[in-house]
């Protein structure tokens, strides 16, 4: 059972790579202008798991990630988009996105109930 954890790893890697390269493939066909807005939301939400890590004298990854989004999402504060209209073809996508993340989370706890 404690083995469990290596492919576990490997697929998420391997979701991760998946979602990585859609978003790139977009990112270069339509030529997506940046959101710095979220860089800095990121910093944000990445901070305090950051500080953390820095009490505790582990890895301070979260914290040098934190900064280095929130200087990004700062420097380039005059181009923060404003929020947009949804369309329906989002609205999908979000909805797809919502119940994927539920199904995970509902995976997780059930594999860390099973190896208990």
């Amino acid at each position: 059972m404690a083995n469990i954890w290596l492919p576990m790893t490997i697929i998420i890697a391997i979701i991760l790579i998946a979602f990585l390269a859609m978003f790139l493939t977009r990112l270069r066909k339509e030529k997506i202008k940046p959101n710095y807005r979220i860089f800095f939301i990121l910093g944000l939400v990445f901070l305090p798991m950051g500080i953390i890590q820095l009490v505790n004298d582990t890895e301070p990854f979260f914290f040098i990630l934190s900064m280095v989004y929130l200087a990004i999402g700062l420097v380039n504060k005059g181009k923060w988009n404003q929020p947009q209209e949804v369309t329906e073809k989002q609205k999908k996508i979000l909805m797809i996105s919502v119940l994927l993340g539920i199904l995970f989370l509902l995976l997780g706890i059930i594999v860390f109930f099973l190896i208990k």
